[in-house]
């Protein structure tokens, strides 16, 4: 569908426009940074530090503790940073082609065509940001939008916005979920349906206000 590609082409402009790709790999130098240092740190105080007399090990293995919370600490914001680029590229594309349904419809049927593609996925953390679904929670966010498939094709035209946000307070709710959440490279696709539902109603009240 040549409506659906456009839209998925702005979204992707929408991350170079807003310079995301510079942005996650400068950030994602950081985790990387602080991996390293704390692997380092560890295998000194192990092979080496351990056997000395001033307990050199012990303030090794302390200063890789301390290198790999800030590798988690990083991780956790990088990952936060992605997924609100996503949603702005999201914006960026309904406003492009003012139609959010193009966009919404493509969401559904990529993730729906990558379900079973978790394991491909999940040895490039990085490399999912760049991609316009995470591929590793494709099985998870094809069950969620397959419970609210009428109501995705009525944004597309008929979508029930209501039952969405029930389901994202819920998930707020299940401790599994919220880690999950905090790991994802993308905002669950349901969520996406949510803010581009509402991107088509605001721009419908722009025309509504217009005429």
């Amino acid at each position: 569908n040549a409506d659906e590609l456009q839209s998925v082409l702005a979204h992707e402009i929408g991350h170079l426009r807003h310079n995301d790709v510079v942005v996650m790999t400068v950030i994602a130098f950081i985790p990387m940074l602080a991996y390293i240092i704390a692997q380092s740190m560890f295998f000194s105080s192990i092979f080496g530090g351990m056997n000395s007399k001033n307990n050199s090990g012990s303030y090794l293995m302390l200063f890789g503790l301390l290198a790999f919370v800030v590798y988690i600490m990083a991780q956790l914001f990088m990952m936060s940073l992605s997924r609100t680029r996503e949603s702005y590229a999201d914006s960026y594309s309904a406003s492009y082609t003012k139609h959010p349904e193009y966009l919404a419809s493509s969401l559904v049927k990529i993730t729906a065509s990558n379900v079973g593609t978790a394991n491909a996925a999940k040895d490039s953390t990085i490399a999912r940001s760049f991609y316009i679904v995470d591929y590793f929670n494709s099985d998870k966010d094809i069950k969620d939008i397959k419970n609210h498939i009428k109501e995705i094709k009525d944004l597309l035209p008929d979508l029930d916005i209501d039952r969405f946000v029930q389901q994202a307070k819920d998930s707020k709710k299940n401790v599994w979920g919220l880690i999950n959440g905090a790991f994802a490279t993308h905002p669950p696709a349901y969520r996406r349906l949510i803010d581009l539902a509402k991107e088509k109603a605001e721009l419908n009240g722009r025309k509504e206000a217009q005429n």
